[in-house]
């Protein structure tokens, strides 16, 4: 029996709400706990079994035959993911705290999926604010600790991308749709992006007096 295609997540943005938080914590991170790998693996393979498990889940609820190629690849990521997860809890169980405060992460990404509201700005922002602390388990795995200045690396994590996100929000609805938008509407939005980004310089400062 021939394997179907794989199925890869679809909403480039996400890659880096997952992804950048769980690597910069890392980088930025000192020690010898020697389990960032596992880690990362876990993360990364259960983050991309999220899109086919919407699928199953959407064609669930719809009451339509299962998709095979959605079935077969969402469970061999989330198969794989497992196997990289248990890997790093037996090298380390506290570890496992930090999967039990982000498996509701994979729920909430499949039900809003099929409820509609995963462009929602509630949504979006709470997402956010959520898997940048992705940047703190990325630090556990190589420091074996959670350390004050990592911290200060979740804050900088969040700020960059929230200010990322509020960003292209505000280009996207300006300019999305039929194009029917103004000179000085495009004006408008540069005014308010550089604005942001002045903002988000400001927010950095406040982190590195407070840390």
């Amino acid at each position: 029996m021939k394997l179907p295609a794989p199925i890869w997540p679809k909403e480039h943005g996400l890659w880096a709400w997952v992804l950048v938080p769980l690597i910069v914590g890392a980088g930025a991170a000192r020690g010898e706990a020697g389990n960032f790998w596992f880690v990362l693996a876990a993360v990364m393979f259960w983050f991309m079994a999220l899109t086919p498990a919407r699928m199953v889940y959407k064609n669930f609820k719809k009451k339509i035959k299962a998709n095979r190629a959605a079935w077969t690849w969402s469970l061999i990521y989330a198969c794989v993911g497992s196997v990289a997860a248990a890997l790093s809890v037996w090298f380390d169980f506290r570890i496992a705290a930090f999967y039990v405060v982000f498996a509701p992460a994979f729920y909430l990404g499949v039900l809003a999926a099929h409820a509609g509201f995963q462009k929602s700005l509630p949504f979006e922002f709470g997402g956010i604010a959520y898997l940048s602390l992705l940047s703190l388990l990325g630090a556990f795995s190589v420091a074996g600790e959670i350390q004050k200045a990592h911290f200060a690396v979740l804050g900088f994590v969040l700020i960059f991308l929230l200010d990322r996100s509020i960003q292209t929000r505000i280009v996207a609805r300006t300019m999305g749709g039929k194009g029917n938008f103004s000179e000085e509407s495009l004006k408008t939005v540069c005014r308010m992006n550089i604005f942001l980004s002045f903002a988000s310089l400001a927010a950095v400062s406040a982190v590195l007096t407070v840390f």
